[in-house]
């Protein structure tokens, strides 16, 4: 019968209590190693997601526009974007329209109808920077846009336009280029009116959105401020 009274208890003892605390300290050493590697494999995993949904984006607007955007994971450039002076066109419409010009000199007025129908191209001028974010856990992308804009306005037909001279004020050709001028602004104008700007921009969106989608993140759009037109210069004195 053990008793502690036999000289080798207290020393049996303490060699129990030793490889008791050895064993414990063991067993947390192993879990916090095991909980490290799980980390370390974690970000691995998220960096992996990220760097997907970053390339999907990139990929459908390649397919999609032959666009390459530049991107970003968690600050980090992953692919670049070389800036050229391109254009992507997204919207083309045909627009019709009619201007009845006059101008009148010493109660004498001269009149044009013109009549002309264009090809209106809306999209993005791509020197502006087009930039997709992505998050290190590739569940959110924030992606930057520039404003839409009319890229160009072309000519397609034009009527013959109906012209009326005042009894001393002749129609003049420089009169019909002006005119003309002012029947392409109308058109621009229209062209903004109708929301064609709009639809170029939802259109970019909606792709960018269903590809964001299919990998089962959240998108954000943004664009960059609209600064301010700048002052004409001011004529010099003297």
């Amino acid at each position: 019968m053990v008793s502690p009274s036999d000289p080798w208890f207290l020393p049996a003892l303490a060699a129990v209590a030793v490889l008791v605390l050895g064993l414990g300290f063991w067993a947390v050493w192993r879990l916090i190693r095991e909980a490290g590697r799980a980390g370390v494999a974690v970000v691995k995993a998220s960096g992996d997601a990220a760097t997907q949904v970053a390339e999907g984006l990139a990929r459908v607007l390649r397919d999609t526009f032959n666009l390459q955007p530049r991107v970003t994971v968690a600050g980090e450039t992953r692919i670049d974007a070389p800036r050229s002076t391109r254009e992507l066109v997204l919207v083309k419409q045909s627009l019709e329209r009619c201007h009845d010009w006059t101008h009148q000199r010493l109660w004498s007025t001269k009149r044009m109808e013109v009549s002309a129908r264009f090809t209106v191209s809306v999209g993005f001028d791509l020197t502006q920077p087009l930039d997709i974010e992505v998050d290190r856990s590739g569940r959110r992308a924030r992606v930057t846009l520039p404003h839409p804009r009319i890229l160009s306005v072309h000519l397609d037909t034009i009527h013959p336009a109906r012209e009326n001279d005042g009894w001393w004020n002749r129609i003049t050709p420089e009169d019909r280029a002006v005119a003309h001028r002012e029947l392409q602004r109308m058109v621009e104008e229209d062209a903004r009116q109708s929301g064609l700007l709009e639809m170029a921009h939802a259109e970019l969106r909606r792709v960018l959105s269903a590809e964001m989608q299919r990998q089962g993140g959240e998108i954000e759009f943004q664009t960059p401020p609209t600064l301010p037109p700048s002052d004409p210069p001011r004529p010099e004195d003297g």
